[in-house]
């Protein structure tokens, strides 16, 4: 059963212009009678998957690293601009964690977690998460950078 408000679909077709590893997630991950949501973030999820390729392999030096920008015409004066492909590839794939962790998280009868998405976190009466307890150490010390 979907919560309320949710409409079943039956899966479209796999979205134009997905590459190898996203046809190949799309086939693994899609059902019919999916929740519209969860076929939305699953075209991201096939999306992200085919980028994750694309910046492994400039990772892996089939690409370029930087470029060459010219200022002005004729200037001889130039600006080397270097590809932050390494950050992008850490948050590209933090952000397709997520949307996975999401598609689950819709499906009928799934259960939520029981912890945050970043580690264990403490339960039960009187227990604070450890980020919590940080950031009340930092404020009695006047930190302005609190939790």
């Amino acid at each position: 059963k979907f919560p309320s408000g949710v409409v079943p679909v039956a899966v479209p077709r796999m979205p134009i212009g997905l590459k190898a590893r996203g046809r190949r997630t799309w086939k693994a991950m899609a059902e019919d009678g999916m929740a519209t949501e969860q076929v939305l973030l699953l075209e991201e999820v096939c999306r992200t998957a085919d980028r994750l390729d694309e910046l492994d392999e400039l990772l892996r030096g089939k690409g370029s690293w930087f470029d060459l920008a010219e200022q002005a015409e004729g200037s001889g004066v130039g600006t080397v601009v270097i590809d932050r492909a390494l950050s992008e590839v850490r948050q590209q794939q933090n952000v397709f964690k997520q949307m996975l962790v999401t598609v689950r998280q819709l499906a009928p009868g799934a259960v939520p977690q029981d912890r945050g998405s970043r580690g264990a976190y403490a339960k039960g009466p009187g227990s604070t998460a450890v980020k919590d307890e940080v950031g009340t150490r930092r404020a009695a010390r006047g930190n302005w950078r609190s939790a």
